[in-house]
């Protein structure tokens, strides 16, 4: 586990993001604090970071198998078959996947990157 490192290895440190969950509402206070976070918002995060409702709740589903049982837990899913997601290159206009393939991120400022998001969201939208 990840939040033991620090008792095993020397310079190792735990922080965590304080938060705040009312309900199934988590609001991240912007506050970094030390120490290991009281629970897991892996969920929430993917909720937040707009993952599709099936897989949050089937996530959800998972984790609480897991909590009410400490033996693994069989992640299969559900046994019919689910479409497969493509490579994202095949799937996007011609023009974009060269544009993103060329660019340089480790030169690419966060004010170029939203403005080159923008850019292609006005090009590419149907």
């Amino acid at each position: 586990e990840l939040t033991g490192l620090p008792e095993a290895h020397a310079g190792i440190f735990n922080l965590h993001v304080s938060a705040r969950q009312t309900g199934d509402r988590l609001v991240f206070l912007r506050q970094i604090k030390p120490g290991n976070a009281d629970k897991s918002y892996g969920i929430e995060v993917a909720r937040l970071a707009g993952l599709p409702t099936d897989v949050i709740q089937r996530a959800r589903e998972v984790l609480a198998q897991h909590e009410r049982s400490e033996a693994p837990v069989e992640v299969s899913g559900d046994p019919s078959p689910t479409p497969r997601q493509g490579k994202v290159f095949d799937v996007m206009p011609k023009g974009l996947s060269e544009e993103l393939r060329s660019l340089d991120l480790e030169r690419l400022s966060p004010f170029e990157a939203i403005a080159l998001l923008d850019d292609w969201q006005r090009r590419f939208s149907d």
